[in-house]
């Protein structure tokens, strides 16, 4: 539209500042989702237990990866939208592609989470005298239960502010209590 205007077409700024402006939020709403919400988490989730053994390539790899791909990814649609014009934005929105996209980072997202929950949560009780066989079974079902239960908490519509709050008073109360051990 700007490039219309600066060749003498009929288009009001306010025109162009409106488009703008409209478009703004759902371009930033599927950038910010792959690139925030999705692909960066996944990337320190991948590199996470090599940087916690000392590794400090692992610790910068996330970082540099998700600028290079940011990078690429910024020059195509930046080349894209002005190809394409004002249509490609309807286009994105709504397509297959971008749906299964989204729909395909998502899952994977999903999976790198589960796999962190399983390898980062551990919880062990300090009960003396109880079986071991029943101790075992307590650790592996103990972070479970806390997982799904914050999972549970969050789909109550509650904050993620509250969420935390909850976890780490129930894990001084339990810790003090002697429940909970490291």
């Amino acid at each position: 539209l700007e490039e219309q205007t600066s060749q003498g077409s009929d288009i009001t700024d306010e025109s162009i500042q409106a488009l703008k402006v409209s478009v703004m939020g759902p371009m930033m709403g599927i950038g910010d989702t792959i690139n925030w919400g999705t692909m960066y988490p996944m990337l320190i989730a991948f590199f996470l237990p090599a940087a916690a053994q000392g590794n400090w390539i692992a610790a910068i790899a996330p970082a540099s990866i998700y600028l290079v791909v940011t990078g690429i990814i910024c020059y195509i649609f930046l080349h894209m939208g002005y190809s394409i014009g004002v249509s490609s934005a309807d286009k994105l929105m709504h397509s297959k592609r971008m749906d299964m996209l989204i729909n395909t980072a998502s899952v994977f997202g999903l999976m790198v989470m589960g796999t962190l929950a399983a390898s980062f949560v551990s919880m062990h009780t300090g009960f003396g005298g109880v079986p071991a066989m029943l101790n075992d079974i307590l650790a592996i079902l103990l972070p479970l239960v806390a997982i799904f239960g914050t999972y549970l908490y969050l789909e109550a519509r509650e904050s993620y502010l509250k969420a935390t709050l909850w976890i780490v008073a129930f894990g001084l109360v339990l810790g003090g209590a002697g429940i909970l051990v490291p």
